[in-house]
């Protein structure tokens, strides 16, 4: 399981809709993201999405928001 390396952050990503067709290469949207002191913070669109999201913070050094109808947050996903 991959870990955010805290001391190499320099910026956030807060809205990052990974899972859509201008990224086709998520694995490497994150590697090089990472490479440059950026944590990303995914955002879900639908359910679908929220549940791609859950899986791929538990194995990434990402975290991750989910989406409910009306557009709040319905629980933030944290990658350990």
């Amino acid at each position: 399981m991959n870990q955010t390396d805290n001391n190499n952050i320099q910026y956030y990503d807060i809205g990052v809709n990974l899972f859509c067709k201008q990224f086709p290469e998520p694995e490497q949207i994150i590697r090089e993201a990472q490479e440059q002191g950026v944590c990303c913070i995914l955002t879900g669109t639908d359910t679908r999405e929220n549940r791609k999201i859950n899986d791929f913070v538990k194995t990434h050094p990402v975290f991750g928001k989910a989406y409910r109808a009306g557009g709040e947050a319905e629980q933030a996903i944290v990658s350990p």
